[in-house]
């Protein structure tokens, strides 16, 4: 019966998300903050060398490989300055660093991990042009590629400072640990937002990658079948 009493004390007066954190074992977030740490790690190594390569070649400067060039600079950002303290906290197995480094944390995170979203659209559209459009590819000059990496990271950058000045808020999220989105937050401003992202920052963007790459499939296919046929004729 005392049991019951202290558990009852324990939850009153907590709303339901923070009982849901303290059913996060702490030893399943150490492992997490574990695996952060070993991400981290190649990450960065894996990321520097890359953007090393690129520097010191000229001739890998190709628009396509601006691109990669791009992601390979939001995985690197991503690690220095979001992965850090989602790494120690859930080493901690709870949030350690304050209000404001968990907005800091949820913006970083939202904001590298959007932009790596539009890249991967701009690669889509850059290989559907390339593949299936090849009398525009001289149209997509190193210049245009810098323009559309700058454009994919100003357009995250719009959507992360939106919860910055009141269009939905940045705050720790249900394990206690990581910091990012208020999702759980029913307001009539961080609803919308939450619907206006997923629209925009999740359903367009899919629908587009795969419109793009729908088209690059198929004219590699009708291409490796007019090949087929040809070398056939030949073999008769």
């Amino acid at each position: 019966m005392s049991h019951n009493n202290t558990t009852e004390d324990v939850l009153a007066g907590r709303s339901v998300l923070d009982i849901r954190r303290l059913n996060y074992p702490k030893w399943a977030h150490q492992i997490i903050g574990g695996i952060c740490v070993f991400i981290a790690f190649f990450g960065f190594v894996e990321n520097v060398l890359v953007i090393l390569t690129f520097t010191k070649n000229k001739r890998l400067r190709s628009p396509t490989n601006i691109f990669i060039l791009g992601v390979a600079i939001g995985d690197l950002c991503m690690v220095c300055l979001g992965n850090p303290l989602a790494s120690i906290s859930a080493i901690n197995g709870a949030w350690f660093a304050g209000d404001a480094a968990c907005i800091f944390a949820g913006f970083v995170v939202y904001l590298f991990g959007l932009s790596q979203l539009y890249l991967l659209l701009a690669v889509s559209v850059d290989r559907y042009i390339v593949i299936t459009k090849p009398r525009l590819t001289p149209k997509i000059t190193t210049k245009v590629a810098c323009a559309s990496v700058a454009g994919c990271f100003g357009l995250a950058l719009v959507w992360a400072v939106c919860p910055l000045i009141g269009w939905s808020s940045y705050g720790l999220e249900a394990s206690g640990v990581f910091c990012g989105l208020n999702w759980n937050d029913l307001s009539v401003s961080n609803t919308s937002y939450v619907i206006t992202i997923k629209i925009f920052c999740f359903f367009v963007p899919l629908g587009i990658m795969i419109f793009c790459y729908y088209h690059v499939f198929m004219t590699v296919r009708l291409k490796f079948n007019t090949e087929a046929e040809h070398v056939n004729d030949l073999k008769f």
